[in-house]
Protein backbone atom coordinates (compact mmCIF):
# COMPACT_ATOMS: atom_id res chain seq x y z
CA UNK A 1 0.00 0.00 0.00
CA UNK A 2 0.75 3.54 -0.55
CA UNK A 3 2.89 5.25 2.64
CA UNK A 4 0.61 8.04 1.67
CA UNK A 5 -2.91 5.73 2.03
CA UNK A 6 -1.12 4.14 5.38
CA UNK A 7 -0.96 7.55 6.91
CA UNK A 8 -4.07 8.55 6.17
CA UNK A 9 -5.52 5.50 7.71
CA UNK A 10 -3.54 6.00 10.34
CA UNK A 11 -4.79 9.43 10.97
CA UNK A 12 -8.41 8.64 10.78
CA UNK A 13 -7.78 5.79 13.48
CA UNK A 14 -6.07 8.30 15.67
CA UNK A 15 -9.61 10.56 15.58
CA UNK A 16 -11.61 7.61 17.94
CA UNK A 17 -11.74 8.80 21.76
CA UNK A 18 -8.96 7.06 23.90
CA UNK A 19 -9.80 3.73 25.67
CA UNK A 20 -10.35 2.92 29.48
CA UNK A 21 -6.50 1.88 29.83
CA UNK A 22 -5.60 5.18 28.15
CA UNK A 23 -7.64 7.34 30.36
CA UNK A 24 -6.33 5.22 33.38
CA UNK A 25 -2.37 5.81 32.41
CA UNK A 26 -3.60 9.60 32.02
CA UNK A 27 -5.18 9.63 35.48
CA UNK A 28 -1.66 7.94 37.12
CA UNK A 29 0.01 10.29 35.75
CA UNK A 30 -1.57 13.61 36.71
CA UNK A 31 -2.18 12.35 40.18
CA UNK A 32 1.39 11.22 40.69
CA UNK A 33 2.25 14.78 39.54
CA UNK A 34 0.09 16.43 41.83
CA UNK A 35 1.27 14.30 44.98
CA UNK A 36 4.94 15.09 44.48
CA UNK A 37 3.95 18.90 44.35
CA UNK A 38 2.24 18.38 47.88
CA UNK A 39 4.84 16.27 49.18
CA UNK A 40 7.61 19.07 48.14
CA UNK A 41 5.40 21.88 49.31
CA UNK A 42 4.58 20.15 52.87
CA UNK A 43 8.01 18.97 53.71
CA UNK A 44 9.81 22.22 52.26
CA UNK A 45 9.62 24.08 55.75
CA UNK A 46 10.83 21.07 57.62
CA UNK A 47 13.68 20.46 55.06
CA UNK A 48 17.45 21.31 55.91
CA UNK A 49 19.77 23.85 53.86
CA UNK A 50 21.25 21.46 51.93
CA UNK A 51 19.95 18.07 50.71
CA UNK A 52 20.99 15.19 47.95
CA UNK A 53 21.34 16.25 44.40
CA UNK A 54 22.78 13.31 43.21
CA UNK A 55 23.37 9.71 43.67
CA UNK A 56 25.63 6.71 42.60
CA UNK A 57 24.85 3.32 41.45
CA UNK A 58 24.54 2.13 44.71
CA UNK A 59 21.54 4.72 45.22
CA UNK A 60 23.95 6.52 47.92
CA UNK A 61 24.05 10.18 48.07
CA UNK A 62 27.41 11.35 46.28
CA UNK A 63 26.19 14.99 46.09
CA UNK A 64 24.48 17.86 47.86
CA UNK A 65 23.35 21.14 46.96
CA UNK A 66 20.51 23.68 48.02
CA UNK A 67 17.19 22.34 48.79
CA UNK A 68 15.76 24.88 46.04
CA UNK A 69 16.90 21.96 43.91
CA UNK A 70 13.86 19.89 44.78
CA UNK A 71 12.13 22.05 42.70
CA UNK A 72 14.45 21.40 39.70
CA UNK A 73 13.36 17.92 40.08
CA UNK A 74 9.83 18.55 40.44
CA UNK A 75 9.59 21.25 37.46
CA UNK A 76 11.59 18.43 35.22
CA UNK A 77 8.51 16.31 36.10
CA UNK A 78 6.23 18.77 35.28
CA UNK A 79 8.07 19.80 31.43
CA UNK A 80 8.10 16.31 30.91
CA UNK A 81 4.11 16.02 31.47
CA UNK A 82 3.46 19.18 29.26
CA UNK A 83 5.91 17.62 26.80
CA UNK A 84 4.46 14.32 26.54
CA UNK A 85 1.18 15.74 26.57
CA UNK A 86 1.34 17.40 23.21
CA UNK A 87 3.45 15.02 21.84
CA UNK A 88 0.66 12.85 22.16
CA UNK A 89 -1.98 15.62 20.55
CA UNK A 90 0.41 16.43 17.88
CA UNK A 91 1.10 12.80 16.94
CA UNK A 92 -1.47 11.85 14.37
CA UNK A 93 -0.40 15.08 12.75
CA UNK A 94 2.79 13.75 11.49
CA UNK A 95 4.51 10.84 10.09
CA UNK A 96 4.99 7.62 11.91
CA UNK A 97 7.28 5.05 11.44
CA UNK A 98 5.78 2.23 12.46
CA UNK A 99 7.51 -1.34 11.79
CA UNK A 100 4.81 -2.88 9.41
CA UNK A 101 2.27 -2.57 6.81
CA UNK A 102 -1.05 -0.76 8.40
CA UNK A 103 -3.93 -2.04 6.46
CA UNK A 104 -7.80 -0.94 7.44
CA UNK A 105 -7.96 -4.09 9.64
CA UNK A 106 -4.75 -2.78 11.98
CA UNK A 107 -5.09 0.72 11.92
CA UNK A 108 -7.05 1.21 14.94
CA UNK A 109 -4.99 -1.62 16.46
CA UNK A 110 -1.80 0.88 15.85
CA UNK A 111 -3.12 3.88 16.82
CA UNK A 112 -4.46 2.51 20.15
CA UNK A 113 -0.37 1.06 20.47
CA UNK A 114 1.08 3.82 19.61
CA UNK A 115 -1.53 6.35 22.19
CA UNK A 116 -0.98 3.52 24.93
CA UNK A 117 3.15 3.44 24.06
CA UNK A 118 3.13 7.08 24.96
CA UNK A 119 0.90 7.74 27.36
CA UNK A 120 2.43 4.71 29.27
CA UNK A 121 5.88 6.16 29.15
CA UNK A 122 4.48 9.76 30.26
CA UNK A 123 3.12 8.00 33.62
CA UNK A 124 5.78 5.69 34.20
CA UNK A 125 8.35 8.65 33.96
CA UNK A 126 6.21 11.29 36.06
CA UNK A 127 5.87 8.39 38.63
CA UNK A 128 9.76 7.49 38.73
CA UNK A 129 10.22 11.18 39.25
CA UNK A 130 8.08 11.00 42.31
CA UNK A 131 9.14 8.28 43.87
CA UNK A 132 12.74 9.59 43.25
CA UNK A 133 11.31 13.55 44.72
CA UNK A 134 9.87 11.21 47.57
CA UNK A 135 12.85 9.66 48.12
CA UNK A 136 15.62 12.63 48.54
CA UNK A 137 13.23 14.46 50.71
CA UNK A 138 13.01 10.60 53.30
CA UNK A 139 16.49 10.57 52.89
CA UNK A 140 17.10 15.00 53.55
CA UNK A 141 14.64 14.43 56.61
CA UNK A 142 17.00 11.22 57.81
CA UNK A 143 14.35 9.15 57.38
CA UNK A 144 16.69 6.64 55.47
CA UNK A 145 20.44 6.67 54.16
CA UNK A 146 20.01 5.87 50.56
CA UNK A 147 17.53 5.33 47.69
CA UNK A 148 15.04 2.01 47.67
CA UNK A 149 17.12 -0.75 46.08
CA UNK A 150 14.34 -1.38 43.41
CA UNK A 151 14.45 2.00 42.11
CA UNK A 152 17.21 1.97 39.52
CA UNK A 153 16.39 -1.93 38.01
CA UNK A 154 12.97 -0.58 37.90
CA UNK A 155 13.96 2.25 36.15
CA UNK A 156 16.00 0.28 33.46
CA UNK A 157 14.00 -3.31 32.92
CA UNK A 158 10.63 -1.65 33.07
CA UNK A 159 11.28 0.62 29.68
CA UNK A 160 11.58 -2.29 27.35
CA UNK A 161 8.73 -4.15 28.68
CA UNK A 162 6.37 -1.50 28.52
CA UNK A 163 7.41 -0.73 24.61
CA UNK A 164 7.37 -4.40 23.84
CA UNK A 165 3.87 -4.86 25.27
CA UNK A 166 2.53 -2.29 23.04
CA UNK A 167 4.42 -3.64 20.27
CA UNK A 168 3.27 -7.06 21.21
CA UNK A 169 -0.81 -5.32 20.70
CA UNK A 170 0.19 -3.43 17.62
CA UNK A 171 1.44 -6.33 15.87
CA UNK A 172 -0.43 -9.49 17.02
CA UNK A 173 -2.39 -9.46 13.76
CA UNK A 174 -1.74 -11.01 10.55
CA UNK A 175 2.07 -9.85 8.84
CA UNK A 176 2.79 -9.59 5.18
CA UNK A 177 4.15 -12.60 3.68
CA UNK A 178 7.10 -13.00 1.84
CA UNK A 179 8.95 -14.41 -1.04
CA UNK A 180 9.22 -17.87 -1.22
CA UNK A 181 11.94 -18.32 -3.58
CA UNK A 182 14.78 -16.30 -4.99
CA UNK A 183 15.12 -16.68 -8.87
CA UNK A 184 17.26 -18.80 -10.69
CA UNK A 185 20.07 -18.37 -13.19
CA UNK A 186 18.44 -15.85 -15.96
CA UNK A 187 15.67 -14.93 -13.16
CA UNK A 188 12.62 -16.43 -14.63
CA UNK A 189 11.23 -18.24 -12.13
CA UNK A 190 12.53 -16.23 -8.90
CA UNK A 191 10.16 -13.86 -6.87
CA UNK A 192 12.99 -12.15 -5.52
CA UNK A 193 12.27 -8.42 -4.19
CA UNK A 194 8.38 -9.45 -4.16
CA UNK A 195 6.59 -10.27 -1.51
CA UNK A 196 3.61 -12.77 -1.98
CA UNK A 197 0.53 -13.91 0.63
CA UNK A 198 1.90 -16.39 3.45
CA UNK A 199 0.30 -19.25 4.77
CA UNK A 200 -0.25 -19.56 8.52
CA UNK A 201 0.33 -15.53 8.64
CA UNK A 202 -1.06 -15.06 12.44
CA UNK A 203 1.29 -17.96 13.73
CA UNK A 204 4.42 -16.31 12.48
CA UNK A 205 3.20 -13.45 13.99
CA UNK A 206 2.84 -14.66 17.50
CA UNK A 207 6.11 -16.52 16.97
CA UNK A 208 7.74 -13.35 15.78
CA UNK A 209 6.41 -11.58 19.14
CA UNK A 210 7.20 -14.21 21.45
CA UNK A 211 10.92 -14.00 20.03
CA UNK A 212 10.46 -10.03 19.77
CA UNK A 213 9.84 -10.35 23.82
CA UNK A 214 12.84 -12.28 24.19
CA UNK A 215 14.98 -10.27 23.11
CA UNK A 216 13.69 -7.30 24.58
CA UNK A 217 14.27 -8.95 27.82
CA UNK A 218 17.59 -9.78 26.80
CA UNK A 219 18.41 -5.79 26.44
CA UNK A 220 16.61 -5.01 29.47
CA UNK A 221 19.16 -8.02 31.03
CA UNK A 222 21.89 -6.39 29.63
CA UNK A 223 21.64 -3.05 30.48
CA UNK A 224 21.19 -3.78 34.49
CA UNK A 225 24.10 -6.42 34.72
CA UNK A 226 26.93 -4.31 33.44
CA UNK A 227 25.82 -1.84 36.87
CA UNK A 228 24.99 -4.76 39.19
CA UNK A 229 28.34 -6.35 38.31
CA UNK A 230 30.04 -2.92 39.53
CA UNK A 231 27.95 -3.08 42.53
CA UNK A 232 28.49 -6.43 43.76
CA UNK A 233 32.03 -7.56 41.95
CA UNK A 234 34.02 -3.92 42.13
CA UNK A 235 34.81 -4.39 38.34
CA UNK A 236 35.70 -1.26 36.22
CA UNK A 237 33.02 -0.38 34.11
CA UNK A 238 34.72 -1.66 30.94
CA UNK A 239 34.99 -5.47 32.08
CA UNK A 240 31.70 -5.91 33.17
CA UNK A 241 29.86 -4.51 29.97
CA UNK A 242 32.15 -6.74 27.58
CA UNK A 243 30.85 -9.35 29.84
CA UNK A 244 26.95 -8.48 29.85
CA UNK A 245 27.27 -7.77 26.30
CA UNK A 246 29.28 -11.12 25.59
CA UNK A 247 26.43 -12.82 27.40
CA UNK A 248 23.39 -11.17 25.35
CA UNK A 249 25.55 -11.92 22.34
CA UNK A 250 24.97 -15.59 23.32
CA UNK A 251 21.82 -15.64 23.87
CA UNK A 252 20.63 -13.84 21.06
CA UNK A 253 22.56 -16.15 18.74
CA UNK A 254 21.23 -19.01 20.64
CA UNK A 255 17.59 -17.91 19.30
CA UNK A 256 17.90 -16.74 15.93
CA UNK A 257 17.18 -19.95 14.33
CA UNK A 258 14.15 -19.64 16.08
CA UNK A 259 12.51 -16.07 14.40
CA UNK A 260 10.75 -15.95 11.58
CA UNK A 261 10.96 -13.01 8.93
CA UNK A 262 9.64 -10.21 9.89
CA UNK A 263 10.13 -7.04 9.08
CA UNK A 264 11.59 -5.49 12.35
CA UNK A 265 13.64 -7.71 14.15
CA UNK A 266 16.42 -10.15 13.24
CA UNK A 267 19.37 -10.02 10.27
CA UNK A 268 16.59 -7.67 7.80
CA UNK A 269 18.16 -7.33 4.39
CA UNK A 270 16.87 -7.02 1.11
CA UNK A 271 17.89 -10.61 0.44
CA UNK A 272 16.49 -12.22 3.79
CA UNK A 273 13.09 -10.33 3.47
CA UNK A 274 12.94 -11.65 -0.31
CA UNK A 275 13.60 -15.30 0.58
CA UNK A 276 12.38 -17.36 3.83
CA UNK A 277 15.50 -20.06 2.25
CA UNK A 278 18.01 -16.73 2.60
CA UNK A 279 16.30 -16.22 5.55
CA UNK A 280 16.65 -19.20 7.19
CA UNK A 281 19.98 -20.30 6.06
CA UNK A 282 21.39 -16.56 6.75
CA UNK A 283 20.29 -16.55 10.47
CA UNK A 284 21.27 -20.22 11.19
CA UNK A 285 24.60 -19.57 10.00
CA UNK A 286 24.96 -16.41 11.69
CA UNK A 287 23.70 -17.55 15.26
CA UNK A 288 27.07 -19.37 15.27
CA UNK A 289 29.16 -16.16 14.60
CA UNK A 290 27.30 -14.54 17.27
CA UNK A 291 27.38 -17.40 20.09
CA UNK A 292 31.29 -17.58 19.16
CA UNK A 293 31.88 -13.71 19.12
CA UNK A 294 29.52 -13.33 22.61
CA UNK A 295 31.89 -16.02 24.22
CA UNK A 296 35.12 -14.54 23.23
CA UNK A 297 34.26 -10.99 24.12
CA UNK A 298 32.91 -12.78 27.52
CA UNK A 299 36.18 -14.17 28.30
CA UNK A 300 37.57 -10.80 27.83
CA UNK A 301 35.79 -9.36 29.66
CA UNK A 302 36.38 -11.64 32.69
CA UNK A 303 40.23 -11.58 31.92
CA UNK A 304 40.67 -8.27 31.48
CA UNK A 305 42.22 -7.94 27.93
CA UNK A 306 40.97 -4.30 26.54
CA UNK A 307 37.65 -5.31 27.50
CA UNK A 308 36.69 -1.59 25.79
CA UNK A 309 38.32 -2.35 22.05
CA UNK A 310 37.36 -6.06 22.22
CA UNK A 311 33.69 -4.58 22.69
CA UNK A 312 33.82 -2.15 19.80
CA UNK A 313 35.97 -4.59 17.14
CA UNK A 314 33.92 -7.79 18.16
CA UNK A 315 30.64 -6.39 17.57
CA UNK A 316 31.67 -4.68 14.85
CA UNK A 317 33.16 -8.22 13.56
CA UNK A 318 30.36 -10.08 14.02
CA UNK A 319 28.02 -8.04 12.18
CA UNK A 320 29.81 -7.61 9.62
CA UNK A 321 30.10 -11.35 9.32
CA UNK A 322 26.47 -11.71 9.48
CA UNK A 323 25.95 -8.83 6.46
CA UNK A 324 28.54 -11.59 4.33
CA UNK A 325 27.13 -14.12 5.39
CA UNK A 326 23.77 -13.15 3.89
CA UNK A 327 25.19 -11.73 0.56
CA UNK A 328 27.02 -15.50 -0.04
CA UNK A 329 23.79 -17.12 1.05
CA UNK A 330 21.96 -15.52 -1.80
CA UNK A 331 24.34 -16.18 -4.15
CA UNK A 332 24.21 -19.76 -3.48
CA UNK A 333 20.64 -19.64 -3.22
CA UNK A 334 20.42 -17.97 -6.98
CA UNK A 335 22.69 -20.53 -8.20
CA UNK A 336 20.19 -23.29 -7.26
Amino acid sequence: MDPKSQAQLLKEAFRKPPGPWEWLLEGLAFLAMAATWAVVLVAWSHLPDQIPTHFGLGGEPDAYGPRRSLFLLVGVQLAIWVGMTLLILLVPRGTINWPGEITETNAQRVATSIRGMLRGMKAFVVVLLGFLALETVLIGLGRQARLADWLLPVALILPPFMLAVGLAYGLSGPEPGYGQGTGGKGGTSGTAGRRSPAVGQPRRGRQTLFWSLVLLALLALASWAPIWIVQEWGWAPDRSTALAVGTMMVLVGLTMPFVPPNPWIGIRTSRTLSDRRVWAETHRLSSLVWVAGGVLLAAMGVAGWNPLVALIVIVAAVVAVSAAVSYAVTKRVQRQ
